[in-house]
């Protein structure tokens, strides 16, 4: 949008090949919305002669290339604009578009942690580890890793909002197994979360909702904003601990989304449940002891090294980006499928933008968005969770595959989440 660029060559690439190259590209959260924000672009394109122009990035990433490349045709600028889908949350999937980039790598970093914080509460045997992973609006990241490592449990998202569990219900589950394994003498063990479980918990996400349109408006002081709550909003907003009430206030980021990243959902789980079964334990129902600590694994994941496949994959969507520019394509994602025969056996390719989109709410007004994939609870990869879970709950069968690898036996080994989806 600055107009700022370097030019490419081999020798400046060659430093960042199959290392990410996010730290030398950098990132942005620029939202294209007003007119005077396709101005500069349009402004931007013709005076660099741009012939093409790739986006690369996650769902908000993909609705600013949808609208630009939409804005350019209307004003007749040469740029053709396409788009690379890239988010660790997993939550850019369809029928074209297997998996995204990073997934891989974020999860299998994820898992090792996991798995080690397993291993320490097995030899330890005096804690809990609540583990919140990133996210934001679906559990894909939280499903994979549990499928990688066996926590005693993993909640996810889209299931608590099937169950229409509310924020107490949850507690009284986790304060279930603890009291089940307790009863075993097993005071510790390993629970997974993903960051955005509060937006499918029904009561906190109505509360959300309400608090999103009145920040929308310009309220950003609990004192204005808690008696424009509705009575039951404002019933759930006072029941929560005060800090967690406070996160909530925090200012949106620039698309109005809530920052699920300040928001710990893991440390009002530990106080909540903490709370219940204190209250369990004065009524005689609970005999152990509880101890917890907190975890959010985040930026340890997106920043790491990638795996042999998220290095193919990259190589292989970057060509077709090139690919479909040079024919003069716009207003496409890329595409590459057969993901789980060798690279040199992958089909490239791409597809309308327009065919992801679907309208939502943010600050206060509608607008066309790219549709988010949610975790699908009657695939393959749900259900073998579901049926083996039941197994984790009072055992320490944990399972670590170390760190990622690059060569041999175990270097080119797939995530089952992609190897579910395909089957």
């Amino acid at each position: 949008m600055s107009g700022t660029y370097i030019e490419l060559s081999e020798s400046s690439l060659a430093r960042f090949r199959n290392q990410g190259g996010f730290h030398m590209l950098g990132s942005d959260r620029t939202k294209l919305e007003t007119e005077a924000d396709f101005e500069r672009a349009r402004k931007v394109a013709k005076e660099l002669d741009l012939d093409g122009l790739v986006f690369i990035g996650g769902f908000d990433t993909n609705t600013n290339a949808m609208y630009a490349a939409e804005n350019f045709k209307v004003h007749n600028v040469k740029t053709n604009v396409v788009s690379v889908p890239s988010t660790i949350d997993g939550d850019l999937r369809n029928e074209q578009l297997q998996t995204s980039i990073g997934f891989d790598t974020v999860t299998k970093v994820y898992a090792e942690l996991i798995a080690n914080l397993g291993y320490d509460a097995y030899s330890a045997k005096k804690s809990y580890h609540f583990c919140r992973l990133m996210g934001r609006h679906a559990s894909h990241v939280a499903l994979e890793v549990a499928l990688q490592t066996r926590p005693n449990m993993c909640l996810l998202g889209e299931e608590v909002r099937r169950r229409m569990l509310t924020l107490a219900e949850i507690t009284s589950e986790i304060a279930d197994l603890i009291c089940e394994r307790a009863a075993v003498d097993k005071n510790y063990g390993v629970l997974v979360v993903p960051e955005g479980l509060i937006e499918f918990i029904p009561d906190v996400n109505d509360l959300l909702k309400e608090l999103n349109e009145l920040l929308a408006k310009g309220h950003n002081d609990r004192s204005t904003i808690v008696p424009e709550l509705s009575e039951s909003a404002r019933a759930t907003f006072s029941a929560l601990p005060d800090s967690f009430g406070t996160q909530l206030l925090f200012e949106r980021d620039p698309h109005g989304n809530v920052q699920l990243s300040r928001i710990e959902v893991e440390r009002l789980l530990m106080e909540t449940v903490k709370k219940e079964l204190s209250e369990r334990k004065a009524r005689g129902a609970y005999k152990g002891s509880f101890s917890a600590i907190p975890h959010y694994f985040g930026y340890e994941g997106r920043c790491a090294l990638p795996t042999n496949f998220d290095c193919n994959y990259g190589y292989a969507l970057g060509h077709t980006a090139g690919a479909l520019l040079e024919s003069s394509n716009s207003g496409y994602a890329v595409s590459v499928s057969d993901l789980t025969s060798a690279p040199e056996k992958w089909e490239c390719g791409g597809y309308p933008l327009t065919m992801m989109m679907s309208i939502e709410r943010r600050k206060g007004a509608s607008g066309a968005v790219v549709n988010r994939s949610l975790v699908n609870l009657d695939g393959i990869a749900f259900k073998v969770f579901k049926e083996q879970r039941v197994n984790w709950r009072l055992t320490e069968d944990y399972r670590t595959s170390g760190p990622i690898q690059h060569f041999d036996q175990m270097a080119d080994t797939l995530n089952f989440t992609l190897q579910a989806n395909i089957c």
